[in-house]
């Protein structure tokens, strides 16, 4: 993700299940574009997530972007 001065940029996995936030938030505030990860345990019965994404601060025309979000699932 990347932003403007003044403008901090929040991705968030989100439980619905639960409406609860399933990791720490990744917030940034680079001017240029930077690389963000986040590890979760995942739980023991079905759930339904969504990401959500946030620009705060700034004027309106500011801006926060991501070119790419993953969520990668992994069995150990």
């Amino acid at each position: 993700g990347q932003v403007v001065n003044g403008v901090t940029g929040t991705l968030t996995l989100y439980n619905l299940t639960d409406s609860v936030n399933a990791a720490t938030p990744i917030q940034w505030t680079e001017t240029s574009a930077t690389r963000k990860t986040a590890s979760v345990t995942l739980p023991t019965t079905p759930k339904v997530y969504e990401l959500r994404f946030k620009k705060s601060g700034g004027a309106v025309s500011d801006y926060a972007v991501i070119s790419t979000a993953n969520v990668r699932i992994t069995w150990s």
